[in-house]
């Protein structure tokens, strides 16, 4: 599990001296936290591995941080392997509640880099460096995406998509993803559909549509990302994202610019409904039978309406 860490990036108490002694400083890797600016995130630099990429959890000696009230951060990148990844945090919706941030991963910013921003779409990048390009075709992938000056409407689009993702197999008390770990490593299989198309095509509807069932398909039907879910609740799941999609790329114009607060509304909107939907459904399918206790349970959370379909 992740550790506490220290807040002003320098190492934390318990970094070994082997590593201060094998590694110098190359270089400041600092930018926002941003889907809204995610405040509170512990950022930090997990050292790659045999699979060459990290594991996902800050362990001793590496450095960390947390994101400011701006959402931003500031690392001292040591030489080595390493990505960059965050975990927890906060961001305002755009009628200002607060909202859990999903995990997220940047890559080392190059020596002439001097921005390294950490967004949904430096998760994928991070994965499949050869979305860099495709993404730079649409407005750039290392973009600020809550930017109130505006954030290029391609991307975003995108970006929107994998949250919507996050967000689906992490709803409720008994999320679908299996650990923070597992959805990281599922936006990896969003990554790989999404690499292979045509930059022209990954931020159009039907694109983003047929991706994300194809990625779900796969991560779905994978133990070792998700719980075991039968083809009803599935198809839900798959359903739920199709429209997310839908509200997403209706919100969002393909091209331009857009201010991401200003029309994230209706997504936000969207993302409610089909979360209430599976917290509802998919806990009932498999649910044990029925106690007082647990009667009472589902009429304190509000789901009277689905207990009454159970009793029919």
């Amino acid at each position: 599990s992740c550790c506490s860490g220290s807040s002003s990036g320098s190492s934390s108490d318990n970094s070994s001296t082997a590593d201060a002694v094998e590694t110098t400083t190359i270089l400041q890797a600092n930018g926002k936290l941003a889907q809204g600016y995610v405040v509170g995130a512990q950022v930090w630099l997990d050292t790659v591995n045999e699979n060459g990429l990290g594991n996902f959890k800050r362990d001793p000696g590496e450095f960390d941080t947390i994101s400011n009230a701006a959402g931003s951060y500031e690392l001292t990148v040591k030489g080595g392997a390493h990505i960059i990844a965050s975990q927890g945090g906060v961001y305002l919706d755009s009628s200002g509640k607060e909202v859990s941030a999903m995990p997220m991963l940047a890559p080392l910013p190059l020596p002439a880099q001097t921005t390294t921003n950490i967004t949904p779409l430096t998760t994928l990048v991070t994965t499949q460096p050869g979305l860099k390009d495709v993404f730079d075709q649409l407005g750039g992938w290392n973009v600020d995406i809550a930017d109130p000056n505006g954030t290029p409407a391609g991307v975003l689009r995108v970006a929107k998509t994998v949250e919507s993702i996050s967000k689906l197999l992490n709803s409720g008390d008994d999320p679908i993803s299996l650990s923070s770990e597992a959805t990281i490593k599922s936006l990896f299989i969003f990554a790989e559909q999404l690499v292979v198309l045509p930059a022209e095509q990954v931020s159009s509807r039907t694109a983003l549509q047929n991706v994300s069932l194809a990625a779900l398909d796969d991560i779905l039907s994978d133990s070792n990302l998700t719980r075991l879910l039968g083809e009803e609740e599935k198809n839900l799941v798959k359903s739920s994202a199709s429209q997310l999609v839908d509200a997403i790329t209706s919100s969002i114009p393909e091209f331009g610019q857009v201010v991401e607060n200003q029309v994230v509304a209706n997504i936000e909107k969207k993302t409610e409904e089909v979360d209430d939907g599976i917290m509802w459904f998919l806990p009932n399918l498999n649910a044990s039978p029925l106690t007082p206790f647990s009667l009472l349970s589902l009429i304190v959370k509000g789901k009277l309406l689905i207990l009454c379909n159970i009793l029919k």
